[in-house]
């Protein structure tokens, strides 16, 4: 399944949802099963079989207008019951096209260790997600909160970044240094 969405609430649940059915994640349209992205990138999957449209609407609401055979995310899932029984998958089946599902997990949780992220941390991001995961999963592995911040103006704006990161109790920023919060810089 590829997965050609922007940081967003709606491609943790994307990605996640993908993963616990046992999908294998990719960034590549070529050659997958079915396609999720944003509407912006419609036009890129031109004369692909599966491809549903994501809308990364605030409130998770339907795309309007989209072309014919492709379905609105939104919709889709909202006819479906939040009781969902996946088939078990196994710990050696593939997440993406270089790692299992465990794998997948264990770097997440190697790379929270690492980073020193616990529970009690709120994680700010400003920038993108791998189809690795990273730094999504090692946030989620940690039990940690994110708190994702992306949009014009690029680079953000340090003095709102810095609000923000007060108003969202923010412990630990990724990416992008902001005063009197510990950044996590590669």
């Amino acid at each position: 399944m590829a997965v050609l969405l922007p940081p967003h609430w709606q491609s943790v649940g994307v990605l996640l949802g993908a993963w616990w059915c046992g999908a294998v994640v990719t960034e590549d349209p070529g050659g997958a099963v079915a396609v999720l992205c944003s509407a912006d990138r419609l036009a890129e999957m031109d004369g692909l079989d599966e491809v549903a449209a994501v809308s990364l609407h605030p409130l998770g609401a339907s795309v309007p207008d989209l072309p014919p055979g492709v379905r609105d995310h939104a919709s889709e899932v909202r006819v479906h019951g939040d009781n969902f029984t996946p088939v078990p998958v196994p710990g050696s089946a593939p997440a993406t096209p270089t790692r299992t599902v465990t794998a997948l997990v264990d770097a997440a949780r190697a790379r929270a260790a690492e980073l020193g992220l616990t529970a009690e941390d709120r994680v700010l991001c400003t920038g993108a997600w791998s189809a690795e995961g990273d730094p999504l999963l090692p946030v989620l592995a940690a039990g940690a909160a994110l708190v994702q911040v992306t949009g014009p103006p690029a680079p953000p704006d340090l003095s709102r970044l810095a609000r923000r990161c007060a108003q969202e109790r923010v412990t630990v920023t990724v990416d992008t240094p902001v005063d009197g919060v510990r950044t996590l810089l590669e």
